[in-house]
């Protein structure tokens, strides 16, 4: 068998060969049924010595030479699929992440894309270039969900299968040794647990060609790093967010890599990729109430942009951070839209409560629907969210500055480049709210996003844009005396 030379000179890196006993034989690998203690040495002795390597070696492109397992980290058979094709950009950022001196080979480090501008996809094609095993870690099953729906969508799976694991897998140790899948993705939470199953010891000992860290700004949480000790050929970082309100995100240029794609939101926006979302602020007064969220003002405003662009058919995504006021607020519209005969879809709540099954039946519905649809989410949705319909993005809160969330949260209407395109947040003034959104503004300056701020409960207006709330103060001032 002629094996990749992105898969060659294991040995020579990592000086290590694997025990005899777990070498593939016959039909496949030795039948275990758990974690034997010879495959505990193997996984010991591979991570003390990918720890000396990324010690010694620092950002050094990482490869291997286990002879004796090198066909089992060979993976063939992934194609772009025809009427598919990576866009000028993208094409770019993957020359960027092979080595000039040698193609076959593909450096670590890590890659900044806009929401929307086709990361995930960039992805898999990079491991369908590898042909070697890759890992995918994700933050969430919806975005290990979301990678197994366009790798599908996009490519032919690799021969060898795909493989998406989450914290109730099953499957024995001995079975992944003896069919070790093309590409597995798997959550950041089950791959890391110190409760984690033998399978998944197993899984994130095992050598990779390539690993794959979505969300990267994620992986270097304390109860995450382990993520870096998992021996690989190449370690690359995807996200639209390089961003953490800690000191942590350094921790990736020292245990993965430099910065080797950085593209630029302006130009994919001129270019007609994704669109130009407009940011609008609409600060309302707190008035009597002592919740910021729960309070008529704010909610007079939220129910006047949802029947506002309920009537131009558009498709929006209103996001609530407390759970507790969660409930109030879907009761609040349901009752309103009833009140003043809006038409539209009301979907959700989903939070970090709803079950995963259902959290993609929303999104489904969500997807499936013809007319004017909102679809109500809490924080779990910040990321991984693909619905390339929505245009509308409301906010119905600011309890913190963090600026993953507002860019994150901006990027779930980012994803087609036709029509209007606009993203609203109800802060209330007085309030924490206030010095929040000067964070997240300063935040989303800087890419390159231009914001609006309106004042809709204004003596004279002041020229600003107008929110149509008197229909709908009435109704809220009543709920929320």
């Amino acid at each position: 068998m002629v094996v990749s030379p992105f898969i060659q000179n294991l040995g020579k890196l990592y000086g290590y060969v694997v025990p005899s006993d777990l070498q593939p034989r016959g039909g496949g690998g030795p039948d275990l049924t758990d974690i034997t203690p010879s495959l505990r040495e193997h996984c010991q002795q591979l991570c003390s010595a990918n720890v000396r390597t990324v010690a010694v070696r620092g950002n050094a492109c990482r490869s291997w030479d286990m002879l004796a397992d090198c066909a089992n980290c060979v993976s063939k058979g992934m194609r772009m699929r025809d009427g598919h094709q990576l866009r000028p950009y993208q094409e770019e950022a993957l020359s960027l992440l092979r080595d000039s001196s040698d193609p076959s080979r593909l450096l670590s480090g890590n890659v900044r894309m806009p929401c929307g501008s086709g990361k995930t996809a960039l992805a898999l094609c990079v491991a369908m270039k590898a042909e070697a095993m890759t890992l995918v870690v994700t933050n969430s099953n919806m975005a290990s969900a979301n990678f197994a729906e366009q790798l599908q969508q996009i490519f032919t799976p690799p021969s060898r299968g795909v493989l998406v694991v989450d914290d109730t897998y099953t499957q024995r140790p001995g079975d992944l040794l003896r069919n070790r899948p093309g590409i597995v993705m798997c959550t950041y939470h089950t791959l890391t647990s110190d409760t984690a199953t033998p399978f998944i010891r197993l899984l994130r000992a095992l050598p990779y060609g390539l690993v794959i860290l979505d969300e990267a700004q994620m992986s270097v949480a304390d109860k995450f790093q382990r993520v870096f000790d998992i021996p690989a050929c190449a370690i690359i970082s995807f996200s639209a967010t390089y961003y953490r309100e800690d000191a942590k995100m350094d921790m990736l240029l020292n245990r993965v890599g430099p910065m080797l794609v950085n593209v630029s939101r302006q130009s994919i926006v001129a270019a007609g990729y994704i669109p130009d979302v407009q940011r609008v602020e609409v600060h309302v007064p707190r008035g009597r109430c002592a919740s910021v969220v729960l309070q008529p003002h704010k909610m007079a405003v939220l129910m006047a942009l949802i029947a506002q662009h309920a009537r131009l058919g558009d498709k929006m995504i209103t996001f609530c951070d407390e759970l507790g006021d969660m409930d109030e607020i879907c009761s609040t519209v349901q009752g309103a839209t009833v009140h003043a005969a809006v038409r539209v879809e009301l979907i959700g709540p989903l939070t970090m409560n709803t079950k995963h099954a259902d959290r993609l039946a929303m999104l489904s519905a969500f997807r499936a629907c013809a007319g004017p649809v909102v679809i109500f989410m809490s924080r779990v949705a910040d990321t991984a969210i693909n619905l390339p319909d929505a245009n509308v993005l409301i906010q119905t809160s600011c309890h913190d500055k963090s600026r993953n969330r507002v860019v994150q949260r901006t990027g779930r209407i980012q994803r087609r480049s036709d029509g209007r395109h606009v993203a609203y947040e109800i802060v209330t003034q007085g309030s924490a709210e206030e010095a929040n959104v000067v964070e997240r503004r300063a935040c989303m300056d800087e890419e390159g996003y231009s914001t609006s701020i309106v004042y809709p409960f204004a003596q004279g207006g002041g020229g600003q844009p107008a929110i149509a709330t008197a229909e709908y103060w009435p109704y809220m001032a009543g709920r929320f005396p």
